[in-house]
Order: C-alpha cells, then sequence, then structure tokens
C-alpha cells in the first residue's frame, strides 16, 4: 500500500490559474450571448441562453467574492464552452441545430 504522499505525487491534476478561470468564465458567457441573440434559435434554446448567462453571472460573483469556484462549476462552464463551440451539436447538422437527446456517441 503506498502512501497518501505518494499518491499525491503520482496524480498529475492541473490546476487553473486566475486567469484561466476568468477567461472561461468569459468564454462561457461569449457563447451563451452568441445563442441568446442568434435569430435562427427558437424560443427554448434562446431562454435557455438567457437561464445559463444569469448562471455565468452568479459563478462570476462567487468567483470575484471568494477568489475560486467548486471544481464542478468549472466542469460545467467547460461543457458551455466546448458543447456550444465544438461543432458537434449546434450548427453541425444545418437542418436540425438541436443537441440530440442522447449525445454520448
Amino acid at each position: 500500500m503506498i502512501s497518501q504522499q505518494q499518491y499525491f505525487s503520482i496524480i498529475n491534476e492541473k490546476g487553473m490559474s486566475k486567469d484561466e478561470v476568468e477567461e472561461l468564465i468569459d468564454d462561457a458567457e461569449e457563447v451563451a450571448r452568441k445563442i441568446a441573440t442568434d435569430s435562427k434559435r427558437d424560443e427554448d434554446e434562446i431562454e435557455t441562453a438567457k437561464e445559463v448567462i444569469q448562471f455565468v453571472k452568479d459563478v462570476r460573483k462567487t468567483f470575484i467574492k471568494n477568489g475560486s469556484i467548486h471544481p464542478n462549476t468549472l466542469n460545467a462552464l467547460s461543457r458551455v464552452t466546448t458543447g456550444v463551440n465544438s461543432g458537434r451539436f449546434g450548427f453541425m447538422n444545418k437542418t436540425s441545430p438541436k443537441v440530440p437527446t442522447d449525445y454520448s456517441k
């Protein structure tokens, strides 16, 4: 059995600098605003984008107040930016630009 110190020396987990977190927050807000102002999107998508914008604003407040945010929140922000910018969803399918029900494929 290995010690706790040995275990943590094996794990190569990367943290994010404050600048990287701020950039991620900015990117998440930007992609949500793009959807919210896109006239090709339906009302449900625009409403969801507005909710995401509010979430990002709340995250920004927390980050400014505490100087950090929970890793799960970073994960959520990453999903926002990756999902919209990846091309796999959104406008990849021009005839039906919606996220599929089963997007794990």
